[in-house]
């Protein structure tokens, strides 16, 4: 799998406003070591870079990551699988430096006949060289309805110092930064998705509570292949200053 993306804006430093740059970029790998009819073993790893710039003041701050691991799940019924995970990591950049470990566990549910799936993940950073560099979090997502074609809901709650990018393998700038406060979160989304040719199409409303404001959404998927996939949505972000901002989010999504 591999990401990449860019984004602008406004910051303010030190009651100096200037357009923010930030970039990111994402690699990372999956892989079966062994798996028997009631248990699985999978390896995993990913390299992250991410950088923000303010041309006012001309700070910049890159962050980097690399991680290594490997997870573990068991079958206890048809439709319920516990799984323990742990991977070490590199951390570098202006952030803090250093090597860590990470341990974690949850437990997957899967339901096909009402089309429902489920996700509950704790993960912490239980070692690290930086002194006092602490990580935790816990997640859930309930998703109900047809992934492809129809309608499907997704509600996805998550705690912790940092919405950690694990939780779901997918990476941004604003995920891999440690923001040395309690944070948590809870994304609400609807989609119905029709074929399109040999794809499909989805529509998609949605909505995310964050401590600090609103974010709402409304935009569109196309997938033309399993493998492939793009979107385009429309985003404001309601403040509890009273400040309102928009933005559009364009993604595209390779997998192989």
């Amino acid at each position: 799998m591999d990401e990449g993306g860019y984004g602008w804006g406004n910051a303010g430093i030190q009651n100096l406003n200037g357009d923010l740059t930030s970039r990111f970029g994402a690699i990372g790998f999956k892989g079966n070591l062994a798996s028997k009819r009631t248990s699985q073993l999978r390896y995993y790893g990913d390299v992250l870079v991410t950088d923000a710039e303010v041309n006012v003041t001309g700070h910049r701050a890159e962050v980097t990551r690399v991680r290594l691991g490997m997870e573990s799940a068991f079958q206890i019924s048809q439709g319920i699988r516990p799984f323990l995970d742990a991977n070490v990591r590199q951390d570098g950049g202006d952030a803090d430096t250093g090597i860590g470990l990470e341990l974690g566990g949850g437990l997957r549910i899967a339901y096909p006949k009402w089309n429902l799936r489920g996700e509950v993940r704790s993960q912490g950073l239980v070692l690290h060289s930086a002194d006092g560099f602490t990580e935790w979090g816990i997640s859930g997502s309930i998703e109900l309805g047809n992934p492809s074609e129809g309608f499907i809901m997704r509600v996805r709650p998550s705690w912790g110092p940092t919405h950690h990018g694990s939780f779901y393998r997918q990476q941004t700038i604003f995920n891999s930064t440690s923001l040395r406060s309690g944070m948590h979160r809870t994304e609400l989304e609807l989609g119905y998705g029709f074929p399109v040719s040999s794809g499909t199409a989805r529509s998609i409303v949605g909505v995310t509570q964050l401590p600090q404001g609103r974010l709402l959404r409304l935009g569109g998927e196309l997938r033309p292949w399993n493998q492939v996939s793009f979107s385009v949505s429309g985003l404001t972000h309601h403040h509890q200053g009273s400040r309102f901002d928009m933005s559009v989010n364009i993604q595209g999504t390779l997998r192989y």
